[in-house]
């Protein structure tokens, strides 16, 4: 209600612009990555293996969000401006904010922290719904595929984030400090562990949690149903 009473409607769509920029590309390239490393660095023996589908995952995770990483600085930065004037300078003004404050190395910011808590969402991500479709979907002529598809990917969707949430909540802390001065300051990984820890309990790297569900099992249920659909249309 605090934002719908400062900021109206709008307030709720605050860097979505960049983030459907952003999530288009980087959700292909996930895709995209993980089938090349499933045929290039899996052999044959570990090919239908829940630790090459996790090792592969990973990998086109890291892969996908490093290419992409600088549109989700931007949309982190953007999503929380309290500031009108700096929230219209939009995309193309906050990359020469930041490239003349801290040159190309600002565009990465907090990378490391962001790969450590992508690697494992993705590759739960994609294990997961591959492990199930290979089970329990050996055809692609089954009747209610699109729908199966939407249930194994709600599946995957609500396992990844559930279990990696802390690591993106960390993750977004540590691409804000110095944004705001609303914002606490942390000298590293470890000291913004602890200090979640130390201020909010262990119910403090869970916070906001209920939303990212609500948004991502259906955005992921989507987009595996779409992916495995273009693939069957295509005879892939």
């Amino acid at each position: 209600m605090e934002m719908y009473r400062k900021e109206g409607i709008v307030g709720f769509y605050k860097g979505n612009g960049v983030n459907v920029f952003r999530a288009s590309p980087c959700a292909a390239l996930e895709f995209l990555f993980y089938e090349i490393y499933k045929s290039v660095l899996v052999d044959n023996s570990l090919a239908n293996d829940v630790r090459g589908k996790f090792v592969c995952g990973a990998l086109a995770g890291v892969t996908a969000n490093t290419i992409t990483y600088p549109l989700d600085l931007i949309k982190t930065i953007l999503s929380v401006q309290l500031n009108p004037r700096h929230y219209k300078k939009g995309i193309v003004g906050h990359v020469r904010i930041i490239y003349s404050k801290e040159g190309l190395p600002g565009f990465y910011k907090g990378w490391l922290t962001t790969m450590v808590g992508i690697a494992p969402y993705i590759a739960i991500k994609m294990a997961t719904f591959d492990v199930l479709k290979t089970r329990y979907l050996p055809s692609k002529d089954v009747p209610h595929f699109d729908l199966i598809n939407l249930s194994f990917g709600a599946v995957a969707g609500m396992v990844s984030m559930t279990a990696t949430y802390p690591l993106d909540l960390i993750k977004r802390k540590m691409q804000l400090v110095g944004v705001s001065k609303h914002v606490r300051r942390y000298d590293g990984l470890i000291h913004c562990i602890n200090s979640t820890m130390l201020h909010e309990g262990w119910r403090g790297f869970f916070r906001g949690l209920n939303p990212c569900i609500l948004k991502m099992v259906p955005a992921t249920a989507i987009l595996f149903s779409v992916n495995e659909r273009l693939k069957k249309m295509i005879g892939i």
